[in-house]
């Protein structure tokens, strides 16, 4: 039990660092920001496998801020990350989508939709493909679950996610709307994706 709690006030105290930079930063002058881009570059490597081997914590709230963590520290790094950074990343978001707890799973989703804002030029959608079809699939499962209010989450999420990919979420939407339980939601991100904002190439 102590270790959960050292884990928790360690990313609990990580978590508020990371939140007053960013606010110092964008309240000031943009030179602090590039600094605090750096420097979170520069540690990423060594500290994000310490934040997603929280993840896996027994204890629910080392969950619930491991995931504000990641979607603090995906936010100071913005599309600066390479490919294979973000592809390391983003299964074991997916895992979170099933916890237990609600608000992990909110968080979880939550951060990924801040995941798909890090998605940079030079993430190649053809050449990633099987990573985005996989990603897709995973959040459309929860456009069925049973509480509207996840529902509504995960629309917000793949919302965000559609630019990455368009055609190929709506064909996976189209491949899965008829075995959920209404269509309702399935429906409205098809228009989203239709809409001349939501089209992309």
């Amino acid at each position: 039990m102590g270790a959960y709690t050292r884990t928790t006030d360690w990313l609990a105290h990580y978590c508020n660092l990371i939140h007053c930079s960013w606010e110092v930063c964008v309240r000031s002058q943009p030179d602090c920001h590039f600094l605090l881009l750096q420097q979170a570059l520069g540690l990423y490597e060594d500290l994000m496998p310490k934040v997603i081997a929280a993840l896996d914590e027994d204890s629910k709230m080392t969950r619930l801020l491991a995931c504000r963590a990641i979607g603090a520290i995906l936010k100071i790094c913005g599309n600066q990350l390479d490919p294979d950074q973000l592809n390391k990343l983003y299964p074991e978001l997916l895992k979170r989508l099933d916890d237990s707890l609600d608000d992990v799973r909110i968080a979880a989703g939550r951060t990924l939709s801040i995941w798909f804002q890090c998605v940079g030029n030079d993430y190649d959608r053809l050449h990633y493909k099987s990573h985005i079809e996989f990603l897709y699939r995973g959040l459309l499962v929860h456009l069925d679950d049973p509480e509207s209010g996840i529902q509504k989450v995960f629309l917000d999420v793949l919302k965000v996610g559609s630019s990455l990919s368009p055609a190929l979420l709506t064909q996976e939407i189209e491949a899965v709307k008829h075995k959920h339980r209404s269509p309702y939601y399935c429906e409205q991100l098809l228009r989203h994706i239709q809409e001349p904002s939501g089209v992309a190439s």
